[in-house]
């Protein structure tokens, strides 16, 4: 699939303020290690396999009105500008994530098969940085181009903006594209992270 557009962002479009809200609501929330498709089975090899790929703290929101208007339109206005114009119809609940210093999350790709069991397919990935960047060192997300592949390791091939450590930064990008957030080496990474489904890819 080629895309004239790998990413969208809109810089500081949630304030301090709400950003801190949902801090603290997330972190009112009962907390679970960070799993991925292949490894939610808890079995000692699973439990091996993701020490390499994920290392975090997650809890889920339910989805709340005031957010969902918020990024709906942020998603809209983006698959519209990105000209990507993909089918998408609503978003998954929300995943707050919590990357502590050492914590990662390798090369991955959020589309995969139907995980809900509704016939539909993750179209589009939202991260909202919800940190203040002075208050955590590493932990950049990167986007690899689609066209190559991120195990090699071509740094001209891998996106990433120094505006996205801004606060309250959504990045949005298509649910395939290979991704990563790098190792924190200090402090705490806060994000929220939602994916928006439609009709499968014809």
């Amino acid at each position: 699939m080629f895309l004239k557009n790998n990413y969208w962002f809109y810089d500081k479009a949630l304030n301090p303020k709400v950003c801190q809200q949902i801090i603290n609501y997330g972190n009112s929330l009962k907390e679970n290690a960070g799993v991925t498709s292949d490894t939610s089975e808890g079995t000692e090899e699973d439990k091996n396999k993701l020490a390499q790929i994920r290392e975090s703290r997650i809890a889920w929101i339910s989805q709340l009105r005031w957010l969902n208007i918020w990024f709906h339109d942020f998603v809209m206005d983006a698959n519209k500008s990105a000209n990507w114009d993909f089918d998408v119809n609503m978003s998954e609940q929300y995943q707050f994530t919590k990357y502590r210093k050492g914590h990662f999350y390798g090369w991955h790709q959020d589309c995969g098969p139907d995980n809900i069991g509704d016939g539909l397919q993750r179209k589009l990935s939202l991260v909202c940085t919800l940190t203040d960047p002075s208050e955590y060192e590493g932990g950049q997300l990167e986007i690899c181009n689609p066209q190559m592949s991120p195990i090699r390791k071509l740094e001209d091939k891998i996106h990433s903006e120094e505006q996205w450590f801004n606060q309250g930064t959504v990045i949005i990008f298509p649910s395939h594209m290979w991704h990563q957030v790098k190792k924190v080496t200090q402090g705490t990474r806060y994000s929220l992270v939602t994916w928006f489904r439609g009709k499968e890819f014809e």
